[in-house]
């Protein structure tokens, strides 16, 4: 009588056991999976706060083109994020992404200034308007020339001009 008793207490600690295991696993799965959806949550609330406008393009020179960016969204957005964007140009139907300018770089790069700080913190803050700069290695020829920036985060607006 005795084996069974310790028959049946073992198999008690071993179905304990399991579903302690069991429970642990669900737990840590569930925590991952929340943690994984806060996070798209929280980039997605940024995506959405962020939005801006190209007010105006033309070209400054034969081979620079200025491009007027305003910031009609909720998020501001800082010297290396403004810089982590993609700005695409080019003449119709062969426009190409323009590096952003780092040291001693041949053009074609672009850079930017903010137009009126309105506060001076260097941030482009809602409300508040960059002027990019775009240097090309030769002068541009008459012609439809279409432009377009991209944040860091996705968020993008385009206009065409032409010379």
């Amino acid at each position: 009588m005795s084996h069974v008793v310790t028959a049946e207490a073992i198999i008690t600690i071993a179905v304990v056991v399991g579903a302690s295991a069991l429970a642990y696993a669900f737990t840590a799965g569930a925590s991952s999976l929340t943690t994984t959806y806060l996070e798209s949550q929280r980039a997605e609330s940024v995506r959405v706060r962020t939005s801006i406008k190209i007010v105006f393009a033309a070209n400054s020179s034969d081979t620079t083109v200025e491009v007027w960016v305003k910031n009609v969204g909720l998020t501001r957005l800082g010297d290396a994020l403004v810089g982590q964007g993609d700005l695409f140009f080019g003449p119709s139907g062969n426009f190409t992404r323009i590096p952003y300018y780092e040291d001693g770089m041949e053009p074609p790069y672009w850079t930017y200034v903010i137009a009126e700080d309105l506060d001076g913190d260097g941030v482009w803050d809602p409300c508040e308007t960059i002027r990019i700069t775009i240097v090309l290695p030769q002068p541009l020829e008459s012609g439809e020339y279409f432009v377009k920036y991209v944040t860091y985060n996705g968020v993008s607006d385009y206009t065409w001009f032409s010379i």
